[in-house]
């Protein structure tokens, strides 16, 4: 495109462009005197969702849009400007909209000339760029934050060395960083493995495999820098990292595992004496009605004398046992079914015709022919669990008949500010579905950070006294944005004796004010703001080429003014040549009379060689006999740089997870946000179905207040809290398992949220638990033997004494010769008894 000479040529109707350039502006414009705004452009009331003549109305107050954390600054400056002090032109700030949401804002500022004070202002809505900020920085923690607190030893490796590991690889290998990193997998492995395979060879091999794309998983025998070895399971996979292909391994000690499946081979051979010494009633039945055996827990549970007793006197175990005989037929049913039933409630007869409840846990044994053998089973009483229910659905039937009926808003809440259960009124109150208000918190309804703060120490003085002291007023938003003040009083609610959650009870106070001021917009005045723009603007004829540009023009494109208005400049100059058709294409299109977007992105070259990636956004503001365009040019190569940087962090963040055999989940408040597939693995339920359901309906009610108390002290930042600990979950199936969790807080999707990781160690703890009730009723069957043994030898003893003493010499040697035969015996049976030695 040809150009004139080498100074700024306007339009001769200058006004006419300056208005079209303010009202088509990306940034908002306004003018503010201190009697109120004078004009706003229509950015501005895009970013702040108030219209102009909202604002430029005499009740219009501009402190009402400015967050209430950022207005000290906005009064230093008014402050320091009064006092002549110099300052920045460019400075942010958050504003709160019109609906009631927060944006962040960069605002640019020019004192206009003349007598009466006026400032010129450009707002510019940077509320996108922050937050990709927030998520990279958030996104690379996390990352680092998992790759830190794993149960597991993690490296990443070439195929030759290792590159980096976690700290638990140093704690299961016993060494340095430096010990690992640089060296060959080989030197952490014994020359050969337990199947005689060469190790170096071997592991070599598995490494190709994974870098080829085949994941690797398999057992491995490792040594620790001490020379220990160690039993390990093992996973390899392939990623990818700033353009190389590497192997990211996960090492997991089983050593301890090992030695609990030995521990559980003991422990079964020692099954006959817990059989008959176990506290829980344990049966073989058949599924026509009758027992095959019984321990005595379970003879004294239904009243009999003796196991034997039981056996003979109950023919009918459908008509004698249950009261209800078709619990039975329903228990034989879903064994015959499913093969296995798990807390199978009933209640029975006891021989002397007194009722109890019972919990049943059984499973079908069957044949080499794959029919029915017998039932075993377990047999728990269960009375007392029954009649407690049965009183505490008394109680909650009274309140909740309160808890309906009351004009009050009445909610419940944890120690976090999770709601619980709200009443109608509370949801009426704030136009929420009692759905949508399970789904916050106190806290996050709060419209003052000030307020957040007050209600966490609210919670703490009624979780230490039972009591709220004084009512307390917030200010909260109601769904439709809202201002709801109420005044609230709280208690503290117990369960099963102790500290459960806090109940409250709301009144609306509510007390609302707005105010509107308004200005007249002034067009003489907008040279300025375009001077002083953030984004480059500039305006162009088909023919002539560039008949205006500003300094933000020239500071995006390193161009001059005079270089961009000479002959010799081509606007093709600026434009990288792979997007030469994007910009052809679209001026071929508007031409033909075409609706085109008003904002597109294409690469210019600026005079350095910088690549820059930019958002156009154009407008024809030409006559017939003058076409001119005019475009806003905005700069967002950082913004891209950044989502991209966000991308690959998420990605790193993504491969560790899913290919980690450990159950890794994110979740805030009650709900999950990510689960990996080892997670759905140990719970039972698949991704979806995790992420619809709260948190704690896989964690043990045993463990809920636990794990809720340590995740609230975590999220308050109390380091002393240890990461790891045991605890125990319900499956879908409700199969009760063990989970060594090790949880943290993070930072996810600009949120306060809690990433865990746990691995099943359900096996280990039933091993133990089964071998030290082996070791228990070993001991108790030693002390029931040695007593057996003990007093016929004793009165043995006592008669040979009495008879010695009338015998004469030869007789009474032969007797005292049985006595001391006597006293060996006896010395053999203590050794057996106490030590476990067949000894004298």
């Amino acid at each position: 495109m040809a150009s004139g000479s080498g100074s700024a040529r306007m339009p001769d109707d200058r006004e006419h462009v300056y208005h079209m350039l303010v009202e088509h502006a990306l940034d908002g414009i306004y003018i503010i005197t201190p009697s109120g705004f004078e004009y706003v452009n229509p950015a501005f009331e895009d970013i702040t969702g108030y219209s102009a003549d909202e604002v430029c109305s005499e009740t219009f107050d501009f402190w009402n849009i400015i967050h209430p954390d950022d207005r000290p600054l906005i009064e230093e400056r008014e402050q320091a400007r009064e006092r002549g002090e110099e300052l920045e032109p460019v400075y942010q700030f958050r504003i709160v909209s019109k609906d009631g949401s927060i944006r962040h804002v960069e605002v640019n500022t020019v004192a206009l000339p003349g007598d009466e004070t006026r400032v010129v202002g450009m707002l510019r809505n940077v509320t996108r760029r922050e937050r990709s900020l927030v998520k990279v920085k958030t996104s690379e923690r996390k990352y680092r934050t998992l790759f830190e607190s794993a149960n597991d030893a993690i490296f990443l490796m070439t195929e030759d060395v290792f590159i980096d590991c976690n700290q638990k690889a140093l704690e299961m290998f016993g060494c340095k960083k430096e010990n690992i990193i640089g060296h060959s997998p080989g030197e952490f492995s014994p020359p050969r493995q337990p199947d005689g395979a060469d190790s170096a060879e071997k592991a070599r091999a598995r490494i190709r495999a994974a870098l080829t794309g085949e994941p690797q998983r398999f057992y491995w025998r490792h040594v620790r820098m001490d020379g220990t070895p160690f039993e390990a399971e093992v996973s390899l996979n392939r990623i990818e990292l700033e353009d190389a292909s590497m192997v990211q391994a996960i090492v997991r000690d089983i050593t301890r595992q090992k030695r609990a499946e030995g521990a559980l081979r003991v422990a079964e051979e020692n099954y006959k004496n817990i059989f008959r010494n176990a506290v829980m009633g344990i049966y073989k039945s058949t599924p026509e009605g009758y027992h095959i055996s019984v321990n005595p827990a379970l003879a004294r549970i239904y009243g009999y004398e003796s196991p034997e007793e039981l056996i003979h006197g109950m023919r009918d175990i459908g008509s004698q046992l249950y009261v209800n005989p078709e619990r039975r037929e329903e228990l034989v049913r879903r064994l015959l079914g499913e093969g296995e039933v798990v807390d199978f409630e009933s209640q029975v007869y006891r021989k002397d015709g007194a009722t109890i409840w019972i919990s049943e846990s059984a499973r079908t044994v069957r044949d080499d022919d794959g029919e029915v053998a017998y039932f075993v089973g377990t047999v728990e009483d269960i009375t007392d669990r029954k009649m407690a229910e049965k009183a505490l659905r008394e109680s909650e039937a009274r309140y909740e008949a309160f808890f309906d009926r009351t004009m009050l808003a009445v909610y419940i809440h944890d120690f976090s500010g999770n709601f619980i259960d709200a009443n109608q009124a509370a949801c009426d109150l704030l136009g929420y579905s009692e759905e949508e208000l399970s789904m916050l918190s106190f806290p996050r309804l709060l419209d003052d950070e000030a307020h957040v703060e007050r209600a966490m120490e609210t919670v703490e003085e009624i979780r230490e006294t039972g009591t709220q002291h004084e009512p307390t007023e917030y200010r909260l938003r109601a769904r439709d944005g809202s201002i709801v003040w109420v005044e609230t009083e709280g208690s503290l609610i117990y369960r099963q004796g102790e500290p459960y959650a806090v109940q409250g009870i709301a009144r609306d106070i509510t007390a609302r004010k707005q105010a509107q001021l308004a200005l007249e917009h002034s067009e003489t005045r907008f040279r300025n703001l375009v001077e002083n723009a953030h984004d480059a603007i500039y305006i162009i004829h088909p023919e002539k080429g560039f008949q205006y540009v500003n300094p933000a023009f020239e500071d995006i494109t390193g161009y001059s003014a005079d270089e961009v208005y000479s002959d010799t400049f081509s606007f093709w100059n600026i434009i990288h040549p792979d997007d030469h058709d994007i910009v052809k294409k679209r001026a071929a299109a508007r031409e033909s009379g075409e609706e085109v977007p008003s904002r597109y992105e294409f690469r210019v070259i600026a005079a350095g060689g910088d690549v820059r990636v930019v958002e156009v956004a154009t407008v024809d503001i030409g006559t017939e006999n003058m076409p001119l365009v005019m475009g806003i040019l905005r700069d967002i190569t950082t913004r891209i740089e950044m989502e991209q940087a966000l991308k690959e962090s998420e990605e790193k963040f993504r491969l560790l997870a899913e290919s980690s055999t450990s159950a890794i989940f994110i979740h805030q408040g009650k709900t999950f946000q990510y689960v990996n597939p080892s997670m759905e693995e140990m719970s039972g339920y698949d991704r979806d179905e995790l992420q619809r359901m709260p948190f704690w309906n896989i964690v043990h009610p045993d463990h809920r207040e636990m794990v809720r108390e340590r995740g609230r002290q975590r999220m308050a930042g109390d380091t002393s809290i240890p990461m790891r600990y045991e605890v125990k979950v319900l499956t879908r199936d409700d199969v009760e398992k063990w989970a060594d969790l090790t949880a943290t807080s993070i930072i996810y999707q600009g949120k306060p949220a809690i990433l865990g990781t746990a691995y099943d160690i359900t096996e280990r703890k039933r091993a133990y638990e089964e071998m030290e009730r082996a070791l228990e009723k070993e001991r108790v069957f030693k002390l029931k033997t040695a007593h057996h043994f003990f007093n016929p030898i004793s009165i043995a003893k006592g008669y040979i004494d009495l008879v010695s003493d009338s015998l004469p010499g030869e007789d009474r040697e032969k007797i005292l010769a049985a006595r001391r035969a006597i006293s060996r015996v006896e010395s053999v049976v203590k050794n057996v008894t106490q030590r476990g030695e067949i000894c004298e």
